[in-house]
């Protein structure tokens, strides 16, 4: 029984991590709630957290989705323009 259950654990575990993101990249999100911004860390927080979403996960070049190419989400050099003012408007 304790073998089953330790199984079914892995099992259910391995099932989540592949539904859900990891935690640093729901960390990351959180950029964009005013909350965030009231941390007193944020200024060394916002570069890593931005770098992570551009490396990992919004600016590949192009995806293969179901046979289908897709481009980029977001645009890695508007973003960088925009930057500031998004800093400014949260």
């Amino acid at each position: 029984m304790k073998e089953q259950c330790s199984v079914a654990t892995t099992s259910l575990i391995e099932e989540l991590a592949r539904k859900f993101p990891n935690h640093e990249f729901m960390n990351a999100t959180r950029i964009i709630y005013p909350q965030y911004w009231l941390n007193s860390e944020v200024e060394n927080m916002f570069p890593t957290h931005l770098a992570l979403l551009k490396a990992q996960y919004y600016f590949e070049k192009e995806a293969d989705v179901e046979g289908f190419k897709v481009l980029a989400l977001f645009n890695e050099q508007k973003l960088d323009i925009g930057t500031s003012f998004f800093k400014v408007t949260m």
